[in-house]
């Protein structure tokens, strides 16, 4: 992963050259019960009876009766990357680690040889083949957990999903990120991002994928506001043990929908998703 030490802010300053962290702030955290619904980037229109157009796609929707927005701007406390595999339209098996899947390992015949399926992510022939053109037929994806902060206050909290497309501006994102923390603690070593320490901004974007017969779509987009300090900070270390057990319910209760990644006619065609499974 290249390193970028200059992180830009969404207006143009950069963020401090020094930052002191405790060794604490990179692990654990505390308690109180927080709500948490589901958002992420909507990449079809929604229509009603009539077939009018309500809602067009390219912004946030969230997973209760708020209207769609085009950016929200906040903390990100947890990021966990998953996987779900399809067959049929409906959800075959999924895993929120990208390490082991929900359904136990079994052997099937795979182009007249047998093969070992789900289990661990690492062994599964579905996460590397037996998709469209031998790309894997298990589909990656991330989840964020993000408090919505305005006037230096948490006012939400909700589970960001991120589907294939979205995973390269993350990684990109997170790249810039742990070398400005390497940069500026003078940890060197560091492989992690205390990601409560930024505030940032989730909009989206649109991108034309340049491969024969992958439509448009929408994707993240991650600009960086700058560092969280003060109460604020305080808060958020406060709430973050009760949220990750909110944020662990929540993706765990979550069937992902197979027309967001598949497409609606089950053509794998709807986002660009050259990225590395695990």
């Amino acid at each position: 992963m290249k390193e970028d030490n200059n992180m830009v802010l969404a207006n143009g300053a950069q963020l401090p050259a020094k930052l002191d962290i405790d060794d604490a702030e990179f692990e654990g955290y505390s308690k109180v019960q927080p709500r948490m619904v589901w958002a992420q980037v909507r990449n079809k229109d929604l229509a009603d009876d009539t077939g009018k157009i309500i809602q067009p796609r390219g912004m946030i929707s969230f997973g209760d009766d708020r209207s769609d927005r085009g950016f929200v701007e906040g903390i990100v406390f947890i990021e966990a990357p998953g996987a779900v595999c399809f067959e049929r339209g409906e959800v075959e098996c999924k895993s929120n680690d990208r390490v082991s899947g929900s359904r136990i390992s079994e052997e099937r015949n795979e182009n007249g040889r047998p093969v070992e399926v789900f289990g661990f992510c690492h062994s599964c022939f579905y996460c590397k083949h037996g998709g469209e053109k031998n790309r894997p037929k298990c589909r990656i994806n991330r989840a964020l957990g993000f408090l919505e902060v305005a006037n230096d206050e948490i006012v939400d909290a909700f589970l960001m999903n991120l589907t294939p497309g979205s995973e390269k501006p993350w990684r990109e994102y997170e790249g810039r990120c742990l070398s400005y923390i390497r940069e500026a603690t003078g940890q060197r070593d560091r492989d992690q991002v205390p990601w409560h320490r930024f505030l940032v901004r989730i909009g989206t974007e649109y991108v034309k994928d340049k491969r024969k017969g992958v439509a448009p779509y929408y994707v993240a987009k991650f600009d960086q506001l700058g560092i969280v300090k003060g109460n604020l900070l305080t808060e958020v270390l406060k709430q973050r043990e009760a949220l990750l057990e909110a944020f662990r319910q929540v993706r765990a209760a979550q069937e992902p929908s197979a027309e967001d990644y598949l497409g609606k006619n089950g053509n794998n065609k709807t986002e660009d998703e050259e990225v590395s499974f695990p």
